[in-house]
């Protein structure tokens, strides 16, 4: 039994090397990571505003999604850099030149809640739609809750064009918001 085991063990040492098996090349594509690019010459309010984390109810998350009719498809080899509620966030801090000592001396409170955060096939257009809330620090009191729809057209199918197609959404809305925080200035 011992000569049959030891026997057995040196066929299969011999033969591992002359059994070959092809397996298929794979190619492997780096993943890329993007991020908003904000314009530096952004007029911030003259009003201080503090804003609050935003919130998330779309599907995307580091993944760049696309959408075609009802069909979502995410890309996994084009990533953003943060999620889109954390990437808002900072830009409409850094838009509306604000940090976090803000909250003990902002007049307003300014929330947001994403509701498309994706890049439409059938129009070839990044769709942002992000319903905000302003809300007076004093009293807490809502003095705005609107959705704001914003599609960019875009040429190509790069993540790259998304990306810049996107950066120019979120300024179009922060740039609607200032108008917006402008306009409750004057009425009072």
């Amino acid at each position: 039994m011992k000569t049959f085991v030891s026997v057995f063990i040196l066929l299969t040492i011999l033969c591992s090397g002359c059994i070959q098996v092809n397996l298929p090349q794979s190619s492997s594509r780096p993943t890329a990571h993007f991020s908003l690019g904000l314009p530096t010459d952004f007029k911030a309010p003259q009003t201080s505003v503090y804003i609050r984390e935003f919130v998330s109810e779309c599907p995307a998350k580091f993944r760049m999604l696309s959408r075609k009719g009802s069909v979502l498809k995410y890309d996994d080899f084009a990533k953003w850099a943060e999620t889109p509620s954390v990437m808002l966030s900072s830009a409409f801090r850094k838009l509306f030149g604000c940090d976090n000592d803000d909250i003990e001396t902002a007049k307003y409170f300014l929330d947001g809640c994403i509701f498309a955060f994706e890049k439409n096939l059938e129009t070839n257009a990044a769709v942002l739609r992000i319903q905000y809330t302003l809300t007076d620090r004093q009293n807490d009191k809502v003095l705005f809750k609107k959705m704001i729809n914003t599609s960019i057209p875009f040429t190509g199918d790069t993540p790259e064009a998304f990306a810049a197609a996107m950066s120019k959404a979120v300024t179009e809305q922060a740039e609607k918001i200032r108008s917006d925080i402008a306009e409750l200035k004057t009425k009072k």
